[in-house]
């Protein structure tokens, strides 16, 4: 009898510290992962660009989150939109990048004589939509335009194609990047993401 309520005392210290270590591990992990999405947060919504000058050119460095794709989902749910927009299962993606740039640029430009309705002199020319903003005043013989364009380049790297499509499950998906750009008239030059594996 001694021995049987020492083997069943036994049994359930055991179990109880197996449990208490399985739930120390799990709650250990939960708090890692709040303190990276508190972290993501608040480094997302202080999301200052910080220029530099490197080699002559003005780069723009900012810290990156890293994030679940369901963190994601709640944190920034325009981005995680943004993925399915582009014909991308979000559970594939890799990484997601967005870069939002603004092109400005003074014209001065030699203007001949010129006359709208009869003879009433040009003065001043204004466009504006969703992506430029043109200002441009004219004065004894030349024009000066201010041009100013912004546009938003989205960026999202996935698991697509199989590599050999004949080996079904057995062939790793080989990563791609799909790119775009929100305004439907610009056009993309060049694009490249690099994973970097240590």
């Amino acid at each position: 009898m001694k021995f049987k309520l020492l083997t069943y005392s036994v049994l359930i210290n055991v179990i109880l510290i197996v449990t208490l270590s399985l739930n120390y591990r799990e709650l250990s992990h939960m708090r890692t992962s709040y303190n990276r999405v508190m972290h993501a947060r608040n480094q997302f919504s202080n999301s200052n660009v910080e220029l530099k000058k490197i080699n002559g050119k003005l780069v723009g460095q900012n810290k990156v989150l890293e994030l679940k794709i369901n963190e994601l989902n709640v944190l920034i749910p325009e981005l995680h939109k943004e993925i399915e927009s582009l014909g991308v299962n979000p559970k594939r993606a890799t990484s997601l990048s967005e870069t939002s740039f603004t092109m400005e640029t003074h014209i001065q430009t030699v203007i001949q004589d010129s006359t709208v309705i009869d003879t009433i002199p040009v003065k001043h020319f204004h466009y504006q939509d969703e992506f430029f903003c043109i200002n441009g005043f004219a004065s004894n013989n030349s024009q000066q335009l201010s041009i100013s364009y912004q546009d938003t380049l989205i960026q999202t790297i996935y698991r697509g194609k199989r590599k050999k499509p004949w080996l079904w499950i057995f062939s790793p998906r080989q990563l791609e990047q799909r790119v775009a750009l929100k305004n439907p008239n610009a056009t993309i030059n060049y694009a490249q993401h690099i994973n970097i594996i240590k």
